[in-house]
C-alpha cells in the first residue's frame, strides 16, 4: 500500500506541466486530487485522463475568496485535506528596472499572496482535525539564486522559501502533525520554460546552451517533481519538515 492510499490532496496550477504530473503520480498512488487552475478546458482533459480519483476545480488564484473555497469545497466534498502542492506560477521575463508596477503585483498575487492564502486556509483546516497535514510549496532555484531578467519572479521565490520555513518552524503547526517543505526545481522541460527560450535572439542554441549547463547535459521533466512533490506530501517524509528540496540534477552548485 502507498503512504499516500486513501489521502486527500489539492494540487494548483494542475492543468498541465509540473501540476499535471504531480496530480497523476499522487492519484496513481491511491490519492484522491483535486486539481485546480484557471485553464477550464486542460483542466477537464487532464482530469479526464487521470480518472475518478481526479476532480477539476476551476479558479482565480487571485482571488482569496476562490483559494478559501477551494480549500472548503475540497473538505465538503471529501470529509478531509492531507495535502496541497501549490504549484501554480507565472514568469516574466524582464531585468528589474524595465518591470512594470502591474508586472509586480501579477507576479505577487498569483505566485506568492495565492501561497499564502493556500497555506492559511489549509492549516486552518488541518489544525481543526487530527492527523496534520502537508503543505508542499513548489518554490525553484530561484528561491536560493537569482536571474538578472527574472527580478520579480525570483523576488517572489524567495518569499515562497520564506514562507515554508516560517510554517515549518511554528511549534503549534509541527505539534499538529503539520509539516511544510518547498521544492526548488531548475529549469523544467514545461510550457513556462519554452516562453523562456522565446525570449532570446535563438531559442533553439539558448536550450542547448541552458542544457550544457548541467551536469548531465539535461534539464528535468515534469514528472521528475512530481516523485518528490508524492515524498512530501506523504507520510515516508513525516520527519521532513523546513527543508528546501533542490531538483536539477546538480546544476545550482556547479560555478563553472
Amino acid at each position: 500500500m502507498s503512504s499516500l492510499d486513501g489521502s486527500v490532496g489539492i494540487v494548483t496550477g494542475g492543468a498541465r506541466g509540473i501540476g499535471a504530473a504531480c496530480a497523476r503520480k499522487m492519484a496513481a498512488e491511491g490519492a484522491r486530487v483535486v486539481l485546480a487552475d484557471r485553464l477550464e478546458d486542460e483542466l477537464n482533459r487532464t482530469c479526464g485522463e487521470i480518472g475518478e480519483l481526479a476532480t477539476a476545480h476551476v479558479v482565480d488564484l487571485k482571488s482569496e475568496l476562490g483559494v478559501a473555497g477551494l480549500i472548503e469545497e475540497t473538505v465538503r466534498a471529501n470529509g478531509r485535506l492531507d495535502f496541497i502542492v501549490q504549484n501554480a506560477a507565472v514568469q516574466i521575463e524582464k531585468p528589474l528596472h524595465e518591470t512594470t508596477t502591474e508586472d509586480w503585483e501579477h507576479l505577487h498575487a498569483v505566485n506568492l499572496r495565492a501561497v499564502f492564502w493556500g497555506a492559511k486556509y489549509a492549516i486552518t483546516h488541518m489544525l481543526s482535525r487530527p492527523g496534520g497535514g502537508a503543505i508542499v510549496n513548489v518554490g525553484s532555484v530561484m528561491s536560493v539564486a537569482s536571474d538578472p531578467i527574472l527580478a520579480a519572479y525570483s523576488t517572489m521565490k524567495h518569499g515562497v522559501l520564506g514562507l515554508t520555513r516560517s510554517i515549518a518552524v511554528n511549534k503549534t503547526y509541527a505539534r499538529a502533525g503539520i509539516r511544510a517543505n518547498c521544492i526548488c526545481p531548475g529549469d523544467v522541460m514545461t510550457d513556462m520554460q519554452v516562453a523562456y527560450w522565446s525570449t532570446l535572439a535563438d531559442p533553439s542554441k539558448g536550450r542547448e546552451a541552458i542544457e550544457a549547463h548541467y551536469p548531465g547535459g539535461q534539464i528535468s521533466l515534469p514528472t521528475d517533481i512530481a516523485e518528490v512533490a508524492c515524498f512530501l506530501a506523504s507520510s515516508a517524509s513525516r520527519m521532513v519538515s523546513g527543508a528546501e528540496l533542490v531538483v536539477d540534477g546538480g546544476r545550482l552548485p556547479l560555478y563553472y
